[in-house]
């Protein structure tokens, strides 16, 4: 569908307004739409709810090499504990992502209904990779804080604990500059 605006007189407090409203002019639209999707990852670790934060996220998977134990010496390692037809449900949910932004795109305007999509997936592959992302957690008072590294970009994110008393004390010293200026800029 694509936008437009209509004026319309509107009765506020102030009196009759002319006001904008935004309107959809919707154009029925059919037909296929193919497109290559490779290397969608998916977590096979059921701990830390199985969320690898995006912050890290982004891989090199052309730069993978055959795995050697070796890579693992002096780490404590977890075995994947998502089954193959669990991670292939979830493959195909981001593969269907993926298809709706290309259906979207296809159909164009600035706003999309897609009422029914049939997706076919072909060629269908699957490979069980280890990826470096290094996982530790510190507790500080009581509670527990996480943080990933993405061992092939470095990327790291995680959470930290916020001081109440910095935080405020940094607020208070932002208004009290921002009061010094007022005044003598008068």
């Amino acid at each position: 569908g694509d936008y437009y605006y209509e004026t319309r007189m509107v009765r506020t407090k102030k009196g009759m307004e002319r006001r904008q409203v935004r309107k959809t002019r919707w154009t029925p639209a059919s037909g296929e739409v193919s497109g290559f999707v490779d290397d969608i990852l998916i977590g096979a670790s059921k701990s830390r709810n199985g969320q690898v934060p995006h912050k890290i996220g982004s891989w090199n998977t052309k730069a993978l090499v055959p795995f050697h134990t070796d890579y693992l010496s002096g780490f404590v390692t977890e075995k994947y504990t998502v089954s193959l037809k669990e991670g292939h449900r979830r493959s195909f949910e981001k593969a269907k992502e993926i298809a709706y932004n290309w259906i979207r795109r296809d159909i164009g305007g600035d706003t999309q209904r897609i009422h029914h999509a049939d997706i076919k997936l072909s060629e269908e592959t699957f490979k069980h990779i280890l990826l470096p992302i290094y996982l530790s957690a510190y507790r500080f008072k009581n509670k527990e804080y996480a943080f990933y590294i993405n061992g092939q970009t470095g990327h790291i994110s995680g959470t930290r604990p916020y001081s109440f008393w910095k935080i405020f004390l940094l607020v208070l010293l932002i208004i009290a500059i921002v009061v010094i200026i007022a005044i003598f800029a008068k």
